[in-house]
């Protein structure tokens, strides 16, 4: 199925904005809050008057810190974003959180965790015995000597 040219014109600018919010903020911004910031993904809304930029950072102590750095710089990148863009009108953007990564780390803990009682079980398995006879189930004997 092929796509329309809507969705194809803002996949483009959803990736070229990525790229110069990306590139402005590792060489341009001087706020040290700022520069471990990680572009992740921009989504624009389809009359490409919106854009989010969702962005991550390793140290997770300071997101609200950095959520207030990112929210005094918007109007700078806008303004990198006009002087970059072949556009009439330069979208309005706004940082969002991306909060991909803590939902992986929980994830993680919870396979963790299953993994290690597992293996747990499996040491109890190991273990253990049947309770009362070998084959739980009766059988009747058959004798083959009958003579029928």
């Amino acid at each position: 199925m092929r796509r329309r040219n809507g969705d194809d014109r803002r996949e483009k600018l959803s990736s070229l904005i990525l790229k110069v919010v990306a590139t402005t903020i590792r060489e341009e911004i001087k706020d040290p809050i700022i520069k471990d910031v990680t572009i992740i993904d921009v989504s624009v809304t389809g009359d490409l008057q919106n854009a989010t930029i969702y962005w991550t950072i390793l140290n997770e102590d300071r997101i609200l810190k950095t959520e207030q750095a990112l929210q005094k710089v918007v109007g700078r990148i806008r303004k990198v974003l006009a002087s970059e863009l072949s556009m009439r009108l330069v979208p309005t953007i706004s940082f969002e959180h991306d909060r991909v990564l803590n939902n992986v780390r929980s994830i993680d803990n919870l396979l963790a965790e299953v993994a290690m009682r597992d293996n747990l079980l499996n040491k109890q398995r190991e273990n253990a015995a049947f309770a009362g006879e070998v084959s739980p189930y009766k059988t009747q004997e058959v004798d083959d000597d009958s003579g029928r």
